[in-house]
């Protein structure tokens, strides 16, 4: 609904939100039809499977605080890009990120790039385009975008070298204490 108020009902758009309600009715209906789903030949009993485990995790009593962490995370980082934004100097309201960053991540999350770059480069470029915003200054905000999680990857690795402890040490030789 905000996509549609804020940009109209464009094919676009439309399109979108076609492919975002197809998505949500298949997992709901994955999810409560893991029977069904296993008689399909071959790809059946695995995605039974999945659709099994997905519907116990989701009414487990700690799906909601899960729930509450991957949402923070996503407007984390849709605050992240707007941040990125200013700071490249290609302004764009927070409205705007909210409505362009997770259809992008989405998208870059597709298996058909290394890492999703390229994808999400072009994910952006369209969404800036689509909102008004420069078009260019999208690009370079998905590029320091995924520079952020090299970066972020790098001083997690370089912390727990620094930090961690040795596998010796977390799993001690159960032969010792006997």
């Amino acid at each position: 609904p905000a996509m549609v108020w804020r940009l109209g009902a464009t094919p676009a758009v439309l399109s979108v939100a076609a492919a975002s309600l197809a998505a949500l009715a298949g997992f709901c209906a994955s999810v409560y039809s893991s029977r069904l789903i296993a008689r399909l030949p071959l790809v059946g009993p695995p995605l039974a499977a999945v659709a099994r485990d997905a519907r116990r995790a989701l009414t487990d009593r700690r799906a909601h605080l899960a729930s509450g962490l991957g949402i923070a995370t996503h407007l984390l980082g849709i605050l992240l890009v707007y941040l990125l934004a200013l700071a490249a100097r290609t302004p764009i309201p927070l409205l705007d990120c909210l409505l362009i960053v997770p259809p992008a991540l989405l998208v870059s999350a597709l298996p058909v790039s290394l890492g999703g770059w390229g994808v999400r480069e072009g994910a952006f470029l369209a969404g800036f385009a689509m909102v008004g915003g420069d078009p260019a200054g999208g690009v370079t905000v998905s590029v320091l975008f995924g520079g952020t999680g090299i970066l972020l990857g790098a001083v997690c690795a370089l912390l727990a070298q620094l930090y961690g402890d040795s596998p010796r040490q977390r799993h001690p030789d159960p032969k010792k204490f006997q």
